[in-house]
């Protein structure tokens, strides 16, 4: 399946090489009428052969793949100066999600890489003192922002909530007091 066969002559001789007289080419638009013949219950796979001039026509490419899943026909798909992008939305499209996920993950874990299903942890190897050293241990104060408080605080507001519990407890402290003191009512 193709806009123009005749733009892939290695596929062209890799398909009378593997299947002789036993195969035919369709254009999109064509192939997407074929899957409603009776002859396509025979098909066991479709080449989608497709160039950067193709990149216009992905919701076609698309529903050609989709097509042929849904009849249980693998595809292979054949790109030859395609982006990336429409690359992977054509991939991404025809693929078995968890047969990718397994993929993904042994490849990024056998070439230590990352991926949207593992990540990577750095861990440097690098002495940092000699060998002949003991290891040693070293207490250091943490250092304070300007204008910050002495101690160690998150950015969810504590400072202000600590404010507030103090005005609350000196408001409470002044109303207390004026409850004592006689006259003051």
């Amino acid at each position: 399946v193709s806009r123009d066969v005749q733009n892939f002559d290695l596929l062209i001789e890799d398909m009378e090489t593997a299947l002789g007289e036993n195969w035919g080419d369709l254009g999109f638009a064509e192939s997407l009428a074929f899957f409603g013949q009776p002859e396509a219950g025979a098909l066991e796979f479709l080449a989608l052969a497709i160039d950067e001039k193709d990149e216009d026509n992905l919701v076609m490419l698309g529903e050609v793949i989709t097509q042929a899943k849904a009849r249980g026909i693998k595809v292979i798909l054949i790109a030859e100066d395609v982006s990336p992008a429409a690359l992977h939305q054509l991939l991404r499209q025809g693929a078995d999600e968890s047969k990718v996920r397994e993929q993904v993950i042994d490849v990024a874990l056998r070439h230590h890489l990352v991926s949207s299903y593992t990540s990577l942890v750095a861990v440097d190897r690098t002495p940092v003192r000699p060998e002949s050293e003991d290891m040693a241990s070293v207490r250091f104060q943490n250092a304070t922002p300007d204008g910050q408080l002495a101690f160690a605080h998150g950015g969810t507001g504590a400072r202000s909530r600590l404010s507030l519990a103090i005005c609350l407890l000196l408001l409470g402290l002044a109303v207390a007091k004026a409850r004592r003191l006689p006259g003051l009512a």
